[in-house]
C-alpha cells in the first residue's frame, strides 16, 4: 500500500521528541531536503546526520545525484547556424510545394 500524506504525517508527529534512526533518515530524506519536515522534526534529523557517518555520506550521494541529474537535465543551446540552415531547407520546401506559404 502506497504511503499516503496523512500516514507520512501521522508517522512523522510519533517521531517528534525522540531520536531519529537511520531507516527514518532513509525514508524521508527527500521530505528533508526539500525542507518540507516540521522544524523540531527537521532539528531532530539534523542531530542524527551530524552524528552518523553513514547517514551523512547518504546525504551527501543524494544531494550529488540531485546535482548530476539537475545539470544532465538541461537542453544544450541549439547553435544559430543550424536553425538559420533548418529554416532555410524548410522555407525552400514550402516554396517548392507551391502551397502558397511565403518563402
Amino acid at each position: 500500500m502506497p504511503l499516503t500524506d496523512t500516514m507520512m504525517t501521522n508517522y512523522l508527529r510519533r517521531l517528534m521528541g525522540r531520536k531519529v534512526s537511520c531507516e527514518e533518515v532513509n525514508a524521508f530524506i527527500v521530505e528533508y531536503v526539500d525542507q518540507q519536515l516540521d522544524p523540531e522534526l527537521t532539528a531532530a534529523f539534523d542531530r542524527h546526520i551530524a552524528k552518523c557517518a553513514c547517514c551523512t555520506k547518504f546525504l551527501q550521494q543524494y544531494r550529488t545525484t540531485l546535482r548530476l541529474v539537475a545539470e544532465t537535465a538541461e537542453e544544450p543551446a541549439m547553435p544559430a547556424e543550424l536553425v538559420d540552415e533548418t529554416l532555410a531547407f524548410l522555407r525552400q520546401h514550402i516554396a517548392a510545394s507551391g502551397d502558397g506559404a511565403p518563402a
